[in-house]
């Protein structure tokens, strides 16, 4: 019986440091994002950036691709949850109501039926003003 240990998986230190500039690089870009104005692609951009980011450390500092199919399967479940949750918020977002002035409050509601009531009284009042004054001329 010899000492025969399998060392695991060892890879050169040119590996690391390869994936250290790439989350350098990444860290770079996701800074230069945050400073452009892509409208609504701004939070897409900034996860698809932190993916790469997590992708890299996934793969070659915690060894994932190393691993076999059941480690795999623990890796791909919740990733895909978090998939599921980030689309529903992005369905969420796109629908969203960007203005106060496109929502119709119960009070709100009633101020315009107000307000269409004194349009009414209105114009009411200013028939009777030229009423008025078409009396005022007849009695000169």
């Amino acid at each position: 019986m010899g000492h025969d240990r399998k060392m695991g998986h060892v890879q050169s230190p040119k590996v690391y440091l390869g994936v250290l500039l790439g989350l350098f690089v990444l860290t770079v870009a996701t800074v230069a994002v945050s400073y452009l104005d892509l409208g609504v692609l701004n939070d897409v951009v900034a996860i698809a950036v932190a993916s790469c980011k997590a992708t890299l450390v996934i793969l070659f500092f915690m060894h994932g691709r190393f691993e076999d199919r059941i480690t795999w399967a623990f890796i791909w479940y919740p990733l895909v949850l978090v998939g599921l949750l980030l689309g529903g918020v992005f369905l969420d977002y796109a629908n969203r109501v960007t203005s106060m002035q496109d929502v119709m409050t119960p009070i709100s509601a009633v101020e315009t039926a107000g307000e269409a009531g004194d349009h009414k009284e209105e114009k009411a009042d200013d028939g009777e003003e030229q009423k008025d004054e078409s009396q005022d001329e007849s009695n000169y």
